[in-house]
């Protein structure tokens, strides 16, 4: 399936050198959370300003695959964050549920431009230590949830089948 990025973009990837650099920029929220966590895979923060309001997305070392797509849909890929800061780690702690995670490309020259996704995820299978956290990204679509864990038997529900 075909992207559809601006003309600058598609000459750079084409281009057999180039002076730009593109940025995989990183959003997760929570009802639980105060406010959103901005984070760009750079060696510097990044300021984006997106319909009038201005956010720093801070810098941080993290390993996330952009996703495949297959059938003209994104899959489910995995992150890592790693070398981030105490306060970090401790918001994520405090979230009970499956945070919402964006991910999305920008160009460095063009940070209020999206280039490519973005992606929206739920972070699963959560582990973290003192420096990083990683996880699964599932994608956001009711297909993807399991209603149930229980089966429907005459053991569990002998009533229903008389």
């Amino acid at each position: 399936m075909a992207r559809n990025v601006s003309a600058i973009t598609r000459e750079a990837l084409n281009a057999p050198q180039t002076d730009k650099v593109f940025l995989l920029m990183l959003e997760i929220a929570s009802d639980q959370l105060p406010e959103p966590l901005y984070f760009v895979q750079n060696n510097e923060d990044i300021e984006r300003t997106v319909a009038t309001i201005a956010r720093t997305y801070t810098a941080v070392n993290f390993t996330a695959t952009p996703p495949t797509q297959e059938n003209g849909s994104a899959q489910d890929t995995t992150i890592t964050i790693s070398g981030i800061n105490r306060q970090i780690i401790e918001a994520i702690r405090s979230i009970t549920e499956a945070p919402d995670m964006t991910m999305f490309i920008i160009r460095s020259d063009a940070p209020n431009v999206t280039e490519v996704g973005p992606w929206n995820f739920k972070l699963m299978q959560v582990s973290y230590d003192k420096t990083s956290v990683s996880g699964s990204l599932q994608r956001k679509t009711a297909l993807n949830r399991n209603l149930s864990t229980i089966t429907v038997s005459t053991l569990n529900f002998p009533g229903a089948f008389d």
